[in-house]
């Protein structure tokens, strides 16, 4: 009797079956990457008759983004091409950007289709909404079909001098598309060239990066005095990537006289202490740049060079390591000596990766002498009982 109560007591409830819907998983943002079935398309077809009818904002997105999932998995759901070009209307910027991108992929595989959303896309470049401007502009310039070259020129040249820095620096690449169709860059050129003042960093970084794309026969876009000293004084507001594209300018760009040189070192040398090590490198390609012809100077920027250099290669993942010993062994090169002091921080660690190993290998003879020569052999018959085959027998 006791051990019945026990029973009892242990397990409460009656068992319940489970019902069917309990059973079902529930549904994941990968399960609309799943093979497709049989009529998918016109399943499709059904679900966007029922769009209008749905009030619920998330059950429309659910929809819009099974299309583009069966679009992503290479099934031609471009007969719904028209029923998805009366979804442009909507407000829903999250909608409005899936109905883009499946507008503008079957657009360029049919130029009839082309021809179809241009309208739309030419109206909603006019919106009130900078976002949906943008966004539309872009959508434009991605149609590469030849004939779409007179539909493009004016959204463009209105996005250019749009209040918004998001629509302005959209626009600026947009040039680049125009071009690529046919366009010719010299109507674009002048624009392009007073927007290097622009209050939004962003859109000077797209203009540097078009200018340079355009001119490439060239070398790159003309580097004057009066932009480089514009371009400089507002370096400390520039992200890495605004940073990169202004010191590859510096990089072509040759000063007037040695103060200039100096000048510009200065506004230079807050950057080497940053932890960006693409920063750190496009610097000093800029110092070694700047000081071409001036051997004593030039000695002292690789002294001035090598803490940041080593801080980098001590911190940075193993791949940022091994791009950076790859330039540690170049200067190594270019200016013997120069890291002859810093050998034991170049020294062989157990855990690093394979190819660090070997890298560092390379550049330790480089930094022998003869007050160090000792230590360095010293170290290096570690390296002959090393589980690396191949760094042993090189040691």
């Amino acid at each position: 009797m006791n051990s019945t109560a026990t029973s009892r007591s242990a397990f409460p409830g009656p068992t319940s079956t489970p019902s069917v819907a309990d059973q079902q998983p529930k549904p994941s943002s990968d399960s609309y990457f799943v093979d497709a079935r049989k009529g998918e398309v016109n399943e499709l077809r059904i679900l966007l008759k029922t769009y209008g009818t749905e009030k619920s904002s998330s059950r429309r997105r659910e929809i819009i983004k099974k299309v583009i999932a069966y679009m992503t998995l290479g099934i031609d759901v471009s007969p719904l091409f028209p029923s998805l070009l009366l979804l442009c209307e909507t407000r829903d910027l999250v909608i409005k950007k899936m109905v883009y991108l499946y507008l503008t992929t079957y657009a360029n595989k049919n130029e009839e289709m082309c021809v179809m959303c241009v309208n739309t896309l030419q109206k909603d470049c006019t919106n009130d909404d900078p976002m949906v401007r943008g966004l539309a502009l872009r959508s434009l310039c991605s149609l590469r079909a030849a004939s779409m070259r007179e539909y493009v020129s004016d959204p463009l040249r209105r996005g250019l001098t749009d209040s918004n820095g998001y629509v302005r620096k959209t626009a600026v690449m947009g040039v680049l598309k125009a071009v690529d169709m046919g366009e010719p860059a010299e109507q674009f050129r002048e624009r392009l060239v007073g927007m290097l003042e622009d209050d939004d960093l962003n859109v000077v970084t797209n203009v540097i990066r078009v200018l340079n794309e355009v001119d490439i026969r060239k070398g790159g876009m003309e580097v004057t005095r009066p932009v480089m000293m514009s371009l400089l004084n507002r370096l400390s507001r520039f992200n890495e990537f605004g940073l990169a594209e202004v010191l590859g300018l510096l990089a072509r760009y040759t000063p007037q006289d040695k103060n200039e040189v100096y000048n510009i070192m200065n506004l230079l040398d807050p950057l080497l202490r940053t932890s960006n090590s693409g920063s750190v490198l496009a610097t000093i390609k800029c110092f070694i740049h700047l000081t071409k012809g001036m051997p004593e100077v030039q000695t002292m920027v690789y002294s001035r060079v090598k803490p940041p250099m080593l801080t980098l290669v001590a911190s940075g993942s193993p791949e940022i390591v091994h791009c950076l010993l790859h330039h540690v062994h170049h200067l190594c090169l270019a200016q013997p000596g120069c890291f002859d002091d810093a050998y034991r921080q170049l020294y062989v660690r157990h855990n690093e990766p394979t190819n660090v190993k070997h890298l560092k290998l390379k550049i330790l003879p480089l930094l022998a002498n003869e007050s160090n020569a000792i230590d360095l052999v010293t170290e290096l018959c570690e390296y002959v009982s090393d589980a690396d085959v191949w760094l042993g027998r090189s040691t």
